[in-house]
């Protein structure tokens, strides 16, 4: 995460706690607002090298896929025909992250793809974690100032800790799947 938005995160906790400053929670909060807002654009910036990398992951997918039908012609005409073909287009169509992942060639390309696709998803929770933190803190500086704005700022904590660890969840399963070699 950035560290201009940990120092935004820092800075309003020490505002919160500052006993001489009489407009302290004002101030905290609109320390927060900032730190909210370049998180959002950060957020916003790792989704966009994560689409662009996807592309240059389908391109690899499909290079690799004429790669297959120039070396095994046949296959090619098992997947036309009725029967075990269709099977074989349904388990070819990627349903979840891992699918996608055993699509990638196993080449040394293919390889440094999944590795940065990895990367690039871990910095998007990274920034997650600092949003969610950011919008806790938020309804707390809410909470002292009696706003209206406190169960929005901690809903919107408590979606983003669910996708949190919807996509823990997701981790766990892929690499209990690679552990035991059922993706392979």
């Amino acid at each position: 995460m950035s560290p201009q938005i940990q120092v935004f995160i820092r800075r309003a906790q020490l505002q919160h706690h500052d006993k001489e400053d009489r407009t302290r929670y004002q101030h905290a909060l609109e320390t927060l607002l900032l730190a909210e807002k370049e998180a959002n654009k950060l957020i916003d910036e790792v989704k966009a090298v994560i689409e662009e990398h996807e592309e240059k992951g389908d391109v690899l997918k499909k290079e690799a896929a004429a790669l297959r039908e120039l070396r095994n012609p046949e296959i090619v005409e098992e997947t036309n025909d009725k029967g075990k073909g269709k099977a074989f287009e349904r388990e070819d169509t990627p349903s979840s992250d891992a699918d996608s992942e055993d699509d990638l060639p196993k080449t040394p390309a293919g390889q440094e793809h999944g590795i940065k696709r990895r990367a690039l998803q871990q910095r998007l929770r990274e920034c997650n974690v600092t949003l969610h933190r950011v919008k806790f803190l938020q309804g707390d500086v809410y909470h002292v100032l009696g706003a209206p704005q406190e169960d929005e700022a901690y809903a919107a904590a408590e979606e983003i800790r669910r996708g949190l660890l919807k996509s823990k969840r997701h981790l766990t399963t892929t690499k209990k799947l690679f552990a035991n070699g059922l993706s392979e």
